[in-house]
């Protein structure tokens, strides 16, 4: 049994794409190879080469077609980091396929940050393309909303094109979310990926899709003449918003100096705009609770079970437990308050 993984690259976002056309290939669209990406990751040499045979055994056959290859293990970038990355045709589309070792993965992002700064800085830019190199890229076409048009139409349909359904996708998103892609699927599945250039932008859609004041779909459904309705998944949403926010595992120091102050008062009100990272300081105080005292219980208050049932999420997986162990000392409070406090089971 050979021993590899594949994963899905995220999909190249728009200004990415435009800036690559315009300064690697004149404007000329239909050079850019690289829209929809994946990686091919592998536990020994044995095991990557045997996939290279099978690749090239299926190009003899007609199958794909090997567009261009980097052999970046013969000619690895001068930090060290290596790998092998094609361009396949499959059916007149072409792609990227990057084949890798995992232990070389492990230690890609600290290479890749590496990579940007000397980029940045033998480019003579400026500090803030400094701090932008440092502090990692943003969080550029994720796959964050899911969609169901009523009745089971298609876009056209319902809309009468693309442009005007992507039109109104960007009236009803808040600032700083950009529209990358549409995917438009059977039974008026639609699926939409954003380009994120901030997390105030998705805290702010997280808001607007989630709380009960449902900004967004309201939005959205007032730009459809005939009635029609479109509803958002919000636990498909929750799912990609803790995934996007787990990556933030450190604090700043902004952040730990309140935490600090957050531990020595009895009484706390933190206030700050969407985006500020006041449910992030709330978990890593819980979270400090819970590891410090094994009889401690909490109690989190939400203005709905959504939002109070990904909390308990980002617990269990911040303080690396079973989900067991954290939910049974995390009580929740949800609207209609009067109910009182429940208990999350998993």
């Amino acid at each position: 049994m050979r021993a590899v993984s594949i994963k899905g690259g995220r999909e190249k976002a728009r200004a990415a794409s435009d800036k690559k056309t315009e300064k690697d290939y004149g404007g000329d669209v239909a050079r850019v190879v690289d829209l929809e990406r994946a990686t091919g990751i592998f536990d020994s040499v044995d095991d990557l080469s045997f996939a290279i045979s099978l690749l090239r055994d299926a190009s003899r056959r007609g199958e794909i077609t090997i567009r261009r290859c980097k052999d970046r293990f013969s000619h690895p970038f001068e930090n060290g980091y290596r790998d092998l990355q094609l361009n396949v045709e499959l059916e007149g589309f072409v792609g990227e396929l990057q084949l890798n070792l995992r232990r070389i993965i492990e230690v890609k992002a600290k290479a890749h940050k590496i990579y940007e700064v000397e980029r940045v800085i033998e480019a003579k830019e400026d500090k803030d393309a400094l701090q932008r190199a440092v502090d990692g890229p943003g969080l550029e076409s994720e796959q964050v909303l899911r969609l169901t048009i009523e009745g089971g139409r298609s876009i056209d349909d319902a809309f009468g094109s693309l442009a005007v359904f992507e039109a109104a996708l960007a009236r009803a998103l808040p600032p700083g979310c950009v529209v990358a892609n549409v995917y438009s699927g059977e039974r008026g599945e639609v699926r939409v990926r954003l380009g994120l250039d901030e997390v105030a932008a998705m805290a702010q859609l997280r808001d607007d899709v989630v709380l009960e004041s449902r900004a967004f779909e309201d939005a959205l459904n007032e730009s459809l003449p005939d009635g029609t309705k479109i509803s958002v998944d919000r636990a498909a949403f929750l799912e990609c918003y803790s995934r996007i926010m787990m990556r933030f595992g450190k604090l700043t120091p902004h952040q730990r100096e309140k935490l600090k102050e957050l531990r020595a008062a009895n009484v706390a009100v933190l206030l700050s705009p969407a985006g500020g990272g006041k449910t992030f300081l709330a978990i890593q105080r819980v979270l400090e609770e819970l590891r410090g005292d094994a009889g401690a219980v909490v109690l989190f208050a939400a203005r709905n079970v959504a939002l109070a049932l990904f909390v308990c999420k980002w617990l269990v997986v911040a303080s690396r437990k079973s989900a067991k162990h954290v939910v049974d000392r995390v009580h929740v409070l949800v609207a209609p308050f009067e109910d009182g406090p429940r208990r999350v089971r998993v």
